[in-house]
């Protein structure tokens, strides 16, 4: 290990040099020593070298894989909150056997407080010459790119004169011209003054929290001789006051920039937001390309070239294409068509810009959605006068076209320009265009979308596919059925997609000429600029880039021979979701033949090309040789079960733990120990809460079971994965029964409806798979004691999809449950509601069907009883309906589900603390545990042995610290609460236990505004005085009595301010508690 100062940082840093032994026991003592080194030294940590361990199965090539050794890898890295930066270069730094085995066992590891100071650093492998390792190379040295483009941050608007700022550039505003042409050049006006406006705010902002903190430093070292005066005092809570408001505008900033989506909204997580984006921004980069074999760093070389690069992927470079002919395409109805070019009506142009995410990365001209819905009132004319120009010209100004092309890898450590995935950032015109337009079209575009593609039309899911194939998969094995699947790799998808032939298709599915011209007006319009390292390159111009008509022409002229259901079911050809495709069909040599000529037919048509070299062919009942013989043949590679589609499994048992790791794995990356390090209690789940990451985990305290529990009854209101599990499998049973006309259920059932099987979920048990666990969980899992199939029920209508005797419909079970002698008689077992219920002037009337006639008492008397239980039962005009009686709205929902199952667990706490809404989820959290008795007071400590616990309160010293000492009787915490109560015109509060202190705002008779407002300053003052108590214990820090007070007031006031809607009120009145 080598220890030293970085020059120019002045930073300790300890690098370690790793030559790990080969043996996995060996391994392991090696990372325990290596921890123990970090445990007992200061500093910044680089552990680099060769680990002769790999992390993923993807990091080796051609040798084996040992997931011991990559588990206890992967712990190691995890629990010491190392990070590894983003390899460029190459994918594997080890070649051995004259390149024939790969692996990547080279790595450079750091700890997290390094990679916040360089984030902009490179990792590169050299090329590997004097031994079988590459040379690694890790330069920390930030390079400048060029200038970022202007953006606009939400925290912006409630900031002193930024509104102003954005009304006076509007308003002194002229131009005379077209109305997209004004609204561009409005922005640019907008932009202009914004940022004259960003950075006068940004230097007195600067000057200011200079001041502040120069001011709080004097005022707490008075604090340590005397008490504050009370102008003094004021001065210290105006202070603090200003740095929080400055620190929480931050935070908004890079939640914002980081874009993330899964934390929780509004909890304080400025350093998870800080990391995150670093993490981002070290993974996306390109610091380095190889151009013409050599690696070039130089960085208008770097930019030319990726500008070449995507200006050629976007060019088209073949002007004629054949057309298709123009039957076998579904038609929109006459109705539709009228509809779609019916002119913009405003409330449409203001529903969609209510849809846009507010969020979203903006375009070039730096706005996001939030902007405009801020300032709608001052943008609502130009919209609308820029929808009707559309309407009339079918075109906008190419300026409207701009868009920003960002990089994201499509694999970890990109080795070229082809590893990366474009993602296009347009402007908010084009944006709220294209939103109309799209809205437009998902009304009406069900109708002409095969249902083999379950991408983008409401209803449909992702994982129809996978289920959909493996029930195929499994159907085919029990029935030998010699069949193949072509796995299909489609080269860069939408980047390919010629215009003409797309407006072509529209026009042959039979979409107006004028929406034709429209989609060809906005498509045409497109022209980007490449972010590199967040700067752009100069601008190009698009002329391509965004399937399936031609299979099921192709199937339905015997052309392609999909794979047949039994019985009646469907042939099922193709299935797409989006760019991922799956060609299925019998095996023969003709066939698959047929299926790739359609293939480069569609290729010629629509520019859109097939990668048959990247593409893999598997087949069922197909001996290995004859597989290989007809890839080799077609040029694709030979593949076999299991594969991958969409992410999960095909032609696996899913019973095995095994098959599950990639989820797994999702899941543990997404959990990550630094993750867990930046993020508050309120937005930590269970691995945040009780695993850390030193060596050691943290105390488990508060059992899983009373977490799990719902708010109302004492617990944080996290779900099982028992329970998330069953609710997501409940809801396969529901769409089962509700979307008759999917694809997937027609399948399904098909497979699974046998000749003896009445069963309300049918199931073919013997062919196992997918289907058969989620049945099986719909049979056996009870809510109660209910069983769950019971909480399905039909509401009958006409009686034409109600079956008679399989579903529940006029009682909580079947009818073949509750009348199994009648069931066996009945000629029909799957009648309609319809064909036994009869209407007539009379009243209803039956209609039976039965084998033979009665003879037996008992089966005379369950008709007799059968007949009473369907007395004033009526067929009414409307359609039959599924129904949900586990919610009142009778409408299946997941988290409706997850409520049901955890309402089964009768557990809940004795005293439940209420949370309130303008607390931030960490300080509701620490209430939770305050009022469970659940803080890590000394005597709790004590109680679960923690060794040199020192019991005394640290902030009077008089008494053992317990939670109601520390907060009820503690003379500082007396002193604290006669304050508080001083300040918000209270009498002092008498109270002897947590409980009491949680509830005082009941005893204070005041109306119901001030009370809440009492409330949450209790609870507050709880928090500060918390901090304070571990401040002492871990930083020294004197405890202020005034300091407390002061903490209290100006956190109280920032959280009520930006949280809660309905109590608005002014820092002045708020020092002198003037609330209503």
């Amino acid at each position: 290990m080598i220890t030293g100062k970085l020059k120019g940082s002045n930073k300790v840093v300890n690098v370690v040099d790793v030559y790990a032994p080969q043996r996995v026991i060996a391994k392991q003592s090696l990372w325990a020593e290596i921890a123990g080194i970090m445990e007992h030294n200061i500093g910044l940590w680089v552990v680099a070298g060769d680990f002769n361990a790999v992390r993923v199965p993807s990091e080796r090539k051609n040798s084996s894989f040992k997931i011991a050794c990559s588990n206890n890898f992967n712990a190691f890295i995890s629990q010491n909150g190392l990070l590894e930066y983003e390899m460029k270069g190459g994918q594997y730094t080890c070649v051995r056997e004259n390149g024939k085995k790969l692996s990547k066992i080279d790595r450079f590891l750091v700890c997290s407080e390094f990679f916040n100071l360089w984030p902009e650093a490179t990792l590169r492998a050299l090329p590997v010459v004097y031994s079988d390792h590459s040379p690694l190379i890790l330069l920390s040295k930030a390079r400048n790119f060029g200038a970022k483009p202007f953006r606009v941050f939400n925290s912006w608007m409630d900031k002193p004169g930024y509104v102003e700022a954005v009304e006076k550039a509007v308003e002194q505003f002229g131009f005379n011209g077209p109305p997209d042409l004004r609204l561009i050049n409005k922005f640019n006006v907008i932009q202009r003054r914004v940022k004259e406006w960003r950075d006068l705010m940004m230097t007195k902002e600067g000057e200011e929290v200079n001041r502040a903190l120069g001011e709080i430093e004097v005022l707490e070292g008075i604090m340590e001789d005397r008490e504050l005066a009370e102008d003094e005092e004021w001065s210290l809570v105006e202070n603090k006051k200003a740095i929080l408001e400055v620190e929480r505008r931050r935070a908004l900033d890079l939640k914002q920039r980081s874009r993330t989506m899964w934390a929780l909204d509004g909890d304080e997580n400025s350093r998870f937001f800080h990391m995150y984006i670093n993490f981002r921004k070290a993974k996306n980069q390109i610091q380095g390309l190889f151009i013409d074999g050599d690696w070039v760093t130089k960085l208008s070389l770097i930019k030319k070239e990726i500008m070449s690069f995507f200006r050629k992927r976007f060019r088209e470079d073949i002007p004629l294409r054949p057309s298709m002919l123009g039957d076998g395409f579904s038609q929109l109805k006459e109705e539709d068509k009228s509809w779609l070019v019916e002119p913009f009506a405003l409330a449409e142009i203001k529903e969609a810009l209510k849809e846009c995410g507010d969020e979203k990365a903006p375009g070039p001209d730096g706005l996001n959605m939030k902007f405009i819905k801020k300032f709608w009132h001052l943008f609502e004319k130009d919209f609308k006068e820029v929808m009707d120009y559309f309407f009339v010209d079918g075109a906008l100004n190419v300026g409207c076209g701009s868009s920003f092309i960002t990089l994201i890898p499509k694999l970890k450590d990109p080795v070229g320009l082809n590893n990366y995935r474009p993602i296009s950032l347009i402007g908010v015109i084009s944006k709220l265009v294209s939103k109309v337009l799209a809205n437009r079209l998902k009304r009406v575009i069900g109708s002409v979308v095969s249902e083999s593609q379950s991408a983008f039309l409401k209803g449909n899911f992702i994982l129809d596919g996978p289920l959909l194939v493996n029930e195929l998969y499994n159907c085919c094995k029990k029935r030998k059925k010699k069949v193949f699947f072509l796995k299909i790799d489609f080269e860069k998808a939408y980047d390919n997609v010629n215009w003409n032939f797309l407006v072509s298709i529209l026009g042959k599915m039979g979409f107006p000429e004028k929406w034709c011209s429209w989609i060809r007006g906005i498509i045409q319009l497109a022209r980007a600029s490449v972010l590199v390292n967040g700067s752009p390159t100069f601008e190009f111009q698009f002329s391509k880039g965004i399937r399936q008509v031609m299979f099921d022409k192709a199937k339905s002229n015997g052309v392609v021979s999909g794979i047949c259901t039994p019985g009646n079911g469907p042939s099922v050809s193709h299935l797409f979701y989006a760019d991922d495709a799956i060609i299925l069909g019998e095996w023969s040599k003709e066939n698959i033949e047929n299926v790739v000529r359609v293939l480069r037919i569609f290729h010629l048509c629509s520019g859109l090309k097939i990668n048959l070299a990247k593409s893999s062919l598997f087949g069922i009942e197909v001996d290995s040789s004859e597989l290989s013989s007809m890839a080799g043949y077609i040029g694709c590679q030979a593949d076999k079960f299991p594969f991958k589609y969409l992410g999960l499994w095909v032609g696996a048992n899913m019973n095995r733990v095994a098959n599950w790791r990639p989820v797994y794995d999702v899941f543990d990356s997404r959990l990550s120990v630094w993750k867990a390090k930046t993020l508050s209690v309120g937005a930590k789940i269970r691995k945040f809460l009780w695993c850390g990451g030193e060596s050691r985990g943290k105390i488990h305290w508060v059992a899983w079971n009373h977490v799990a529990i719902s708010k109302e009854r004492g617990g944080l209101g996290l779900s099982k994965l028992k329970h998330i599990n069953v609710a997501l499998l409940s809801k396969w049973g529901w769409r089962f029964k509700v979307d008759k006309d999917k694809l997937w259920v027609k399948v399904v059932e098909a497979i699974h409806c046998t000749r003896t099987n009445w069963e309300m979920f049918p199931v073919n048990k013997s062919l196992g798979g997918i289907w058969n666990i989620i049945s099986s969980v719909l049979v056996k899992t009870r809510i109660n004691d209910v069983p769950l199939r019971n909480f399905f029920k039909r509401s009958i209508g006409n009686g034409e999809d109600i079956a008679f005797w399989l579903d529940p419909w006029c009682a909580n079970e079947p009818l073949k449950e509750k009348f199994p002698l009648l069931f066996s008689l009945e000629v029909n077992k799957r009648c309609k509601v319809c064909e036994r219920l009869a209407g007539g002037p009379l009243g209803s009337s039956f209609v039976w069907d039965w084998r033979r006639p009665m003879w037996l008492e008992l089966e005379v008397n369950e008709l007799v009883d059968l007949c009473s239980l369907l007395l004033g039962k009526e067929l009414i005009g409307d359609r039959d309906k599924w129904e949900w009686i586990g919610a009142a709205d009778k409408d299946f929902k997941v988290g409706g589900m997850k409520r049901l199952l955890k309402g089964g667990n009768g557990q809940s706490f004795d005293y439940v603390p209420e949370w309130f809404k303008w607390l931030p989820i960490k300080c509701n959290v620490f209430v939770w545990r305050l009022g469970i008795n659940k803080l890590a007071t000394m005597d709790a400590l004590q109680k679960r042995n923690i060794p040199g616990i020192d019991m005394r309160c640290v902030m009077c010293g008089d008494e053992d610290e317990s939670a109601e000492h520390l907060f009820t009787s503690c003379c500082v915490a007396t002193v604290i609460w006669q304050q508080v109560c001083r300040w918000c015109n209270i009498p002092n509060m008498v109270v002897f236990s947590i409980k009491d202190l949680l509830e005082a705002h009941d005893f204070c008779g005041l109306n119901s505004g001030k009370k809440e407002v009492v409330k949450g300053v209790i609870r507050v003052a709880c928090w500060s005085i918390w901090r304070a108590r571990n401040e002492m214990i871990f930083s020294s820090k004197p405890i202020s009595i005034g300091g407390i007070i002061s903490e209290i007031k100006s956190v109280g006031f920032l959280w009520l301010h930006s949280r809660s809607k309905s109590l608005k009120v002014s820092w002045d009145n708020w020092c002198k508690f003037v609330i209503m």
